[in-house]
């Protein structure tokens, strides 16, 4: 299946069912979004809205929303995982969500106010996305990664720096209510590329291979770390960097 919602239809649906989104759901980042876009609009729009949910088929006459779009929703707003992979490039960039639905996952793609679904479709596949979207970013771009369900919050920023693969990591515990942050530049090797991948996957956790260990431990780890952050200020928040950077030196 494939469709496509603009930001004002998913709130307004959201208002209908009684429905508050948790701190997994990709309405974090999409409902901000659409108070914005709804300050420059008229003050009837969502009347509007109510008509166009009719019309479309997805209220009945009652405004009650029927079942299939229903079910997505509520999936929407409380899923119990959610993976995002937001990559950046000269070219333009792309906000891309899975979330599980019905024994499968969802793939969103998030742009100019609409959200547009498809699947469904596997894990793997989700994976090969976001390999895939590191392999441009590691080229030309920028590539945030983000993990959320009920446990952790993992989140990774990987570019391509001078000095290497620049890699800025963050795992946020709620049963402690830790964050632990992690910051390498890594050789730009094949073999890093494949263990970058695993750990934006989650397939490994935030750890070095043990060519790498060897290359931290040198006297000019220290260097590496500092242009490693350096590059980072530039696409990341310059708060949380600096604040690694004096723990790291």
């Amino acid at each position: 299946m494939k469709f496509t919602l603009n930001y004002l239809m998913i709130k307004r649906l959201g208002e209908l069912i009684g429905l508050e989104f948790n701190d997994i759901s990709p309405m974090n980042e999409i409902a901000p979004d659409t108070e914005e876009l709804i300050k420059g609009l008229p003050a009837d729009i969502l009347s509007e809205t109510d008509e166009i949910l009719k019309t479309q088929g997805m209220t009945d006459g009652e405004l009650k929303p029927k079942k299939p779009i229903s079910a997505f929703i509520k999936a929407l707003f409380a899923p119990e995982r959610c993976l995002r992979a937001e990559l950046k490039e000269e070219s333009g960039s792309s906000d891309v969500y899975f979330i599980p639905f019905d024994g499968a996952w969802l793939m969103m793609n998030a742009k100019h106010g609409e959200l547009t679904a498809a699947g469904p479709v596997s894990y793997e596949i989700a994976k090969r996305y976001i390999k895939a979207a590191l392999s441009s970013s590691l080229e030309n771009g920028v590539l945030s990664v983000q993990y959320r369900d009920e446990k952790c919050k993992r989140s990774v920023t990987v570019t391509n720096a001078e000095e290497g693969y620049a890699f800025f990591g963050s795992l946020f515990d709620k049963a402690d209510g830790k964050e632990r942050v992690y910051v390498h530049s890594f050789a730009k090797t094949e073999e890093n590329k494949k263990h970058i991948a695993k750990m934006l996957t989650g397939d490994v956790g935030f750890e070095l291979p043990e060519g790498e260990k060897e290359q931290q431990e040198k006297p000019s780890a220290k260097r590496v770390v500092r242009g490693i952050c350096i590059a980072l200020l530039v696409n990341i928040c310059a708060a949380v960097i600096v604040a690694v950077l004096k723990a790291v030196l």
